[in-house]
């Protein structure tokens, strides 16, 4: 077989691709729903750092309503009332970057809480956390993805403005 005969096409994938790919695989794994579409297309009509904003403001809400549910489950008394509110915050939160079973987490916590059942708010608040470390972690590698893309982004545009400068 001569050099010519054999075609080989080599494929680069991108940040942008593994971004995708991560996303779908995440969805597949229901640590994220089809919210977080919804956040990422309003990257294109609000502003390009809008996925980055909206993802570090769970990483503070999240980090904040932990460490207030923790507090609460410590105490020897429950006030179950400030308790709800900071599961609201929790589930808020994850609701806005899309994080699925995060959210189906709070609900289980939501309800023990409702119940006054401190042994079952326990149990439910491992799976709260366990799922919002999940998301956390997921969240923390796409952030990450999302700068790297907004960088290629603006790198080539650059370069485009640079070449278009060039030919006038």
């Amino acid at each position: 077989m001569k050099k010519e005969e054999v075609e080989y096409e080599v494929h680069r994938i991108t940040t942008k691709d593994q971004y995708e790919l991560l996303v779908r695989a995440l969805q597949d794994k229901d640590v994220l729903d089809h919210r977080f579409d919804s956040l990422h297309a309003l990257k294109e009509t609000i502003d390009r750092s809008y996925v980055l904003d909206s993802i570090d403001s769970f990483f503070k809400d999240t980090k904040r309503a932990i460490t207030e549910l923790n507090s609460h489950l410590k105490g020897r008394y429950v006030n179950y009332e400030e308790m709800a509110d900071s599961i609201h915050l929790l589930r808020g939160s994850s609701a806005g970057v899309g994080g699925f079973r995060a959210v189906l987490s709070c609900y289980e916590l939501m309800h023990a809480c409702i119940d006054n059942d401190k042994k079952r708010c326990r149990r439910a608040y491992g799976l709260v956390k366990e799922e919002h470390y999940k998301l956390k972690d997921s969240l923390r590698v796409l952030y990450q993805m999302e700068k790297t893309i907004l960088a290629e982004e603006e790198k080539a545009a650059a370069l485009v403005r640079k070449r278009i400068k060039r030919e006038h």
